[in-house]
């Protein structure tokens, strides 16, 4: 009822600005019509008039569009003090509006990719449990800027709290999306053979349009020796390239990663990437 409330004032504000600009205009204009033999004295009288009739609807408009906005705020906080599980960005979590509002329990998803900064923003609002989920073996933080990297913003809470305080993370060791053959290599090189499979692999068959190298293996690794290129601003023509494996070429990336305008492009791999998908779209 609230937000109903405040969209009827909003509505009346924006009516009452569209008709005080058109206001002063037809007063002035049917006025001057009646007046016109009068002078030039009536004439000032009138547009006056309709400048004062103009400044009377402006300021009504203003006064309705504050109405909105305080019925609004008033609409939010209600929702928000009869909620009982509150989402938000780590930023979010820092609005006005939450200010005076305590969480007991805060959970944080994706918070090895949440800058330290970042993920105290809600753990701030009185939480006395927090929960942080996350992975460090995937993306870390994005961090554009050089003087962020001596500050050692890289590292996040999560990783803080593993390595130097010594607080052991839970790992969910069952993987639901991929077919048994594919994740086998990330069990072994990143998770000490600990990731166990929770989906049988015929129910993830290899897709069809792809001729794979081992029979019910849906993994193929393309050696592509593409150019990377560089650029040094976003949209700006890159003009320097290296040509290098797969495996050069990400050491490179990884190395740069976070520099102030740091772009990478390799478009022959991406024409690759293209093929595959119109491949696999083609087959259905």
């Amino acid at each position: 009822a609230l937000f109903e409330r405040a969209k009827q004032a909003a509505e009346g504000s924006n009516l009452a600005w569209a008709s005080s600009s058109s206001s002063s205009s037809l007063i002035t204009s049917s006025r001057s019509k009646r007046n016109a033999a009068a002078g030039s004295s009536s004439g000032a009288s009138t547009h006056l008039v309709g400048q004062l009739d103009s400044e009377s609807l402006g300021l009504d408009a203003k006064r309705k569009w504050g109405q909105a906005e305080a019925l609004s705020r008033e609409a939010s906080k209600q929702v928000l003090s009869e909620a009982h599980v509150v989402c938000a960005t780590c930023a979010g979590a820092g609005d006005p509006m939450l200010a005076e509002m305590h969480f007991n329990v805060v959970v944080i998803d994706e918070a090895t990719q949440a800058t330290e900064p970042a993920t105290l923003v809600p753990l701030t609002q009185g939480a006395q449990c927090a929960v942080m989920a996350g992975d460090p073996c995937q993306l870390p933080p994005t961090i554009v800027s050089r003087q962020a990297y001596t500050f050692k913003l890289d590292k996040t809470l999560f990783d803080r709290l593993q390595q130097e305080v010594g607080l052991a993370p839970l790992l969910l060791d069952t993987q639901y999306r991929m077919n048994p053959a594919i994740s086998k290599f990330p069990s072994r090189h990143f998770y000490d053979g600990k990731l166990q499979d929770g989906v049988l692999a015929e129910l993830k068959p290899a897709a069809a349009g792809v001729t794979w190298p081992v029979k019910d293996h849906p993994v193929i690794v393309v050696a592509l020796r593409g150019l990377e290129e560089k650029a040094q601003k976003s949209g700006e023509k890159a003009q320097k390239g290296r040509s290098g494996g797969a495996a050069a070429s990400s050491a490179d990336v990884t190395a740069e990663v976070g520099l102030e305008d740091a772009s990478y492009r390799n478009l022959p791999e991406a024409r690759v990437a293209l093929q595959a998908l119109y491949a696999l779209m083609k087959a259905g």
